[in-house]
């Protein structure tokens, strides 16, 4: 492990701490059980939920490969240059 390695680990934590707050903090106290109707969305939370999905999958995948590196890394890119 290297510092710049252990910085970036530390900044990508910090960022996914952050973004759960956020969803936490906007979801009403009866969210968990909220149907979503993605055709009443608007276009950017469609596409976000579509970039999620697509991410999901591939991650999923690429963990049944026991491919981890590249699955964290797709996790990572969505995560740090799509959702936040």
């Amino acid at each position: 492990m290297t510092a710049p390695r252990l910085e970036a680990g530390r900044n990508f934590a910090n960022k996914l701490w952050n973004a759960t707050r956020f969803v936490v903090r906007s979801l009403e106290p009866e969210g968990a059980d909220m149907e979503i109707r993605r055709g009443e969305l608007p276009v950017e939370d469609r596409w976000i939920l579509s970039r999620l999905s697509g991410t999901v999958s591939t991650a999923t995948r690429l963990m049944d490969n026991f491919q981890f590196g590249e699955a964290l890394r797709q996790l990572h890119d969505f995560l740090w240059g799509e959702f936040c």
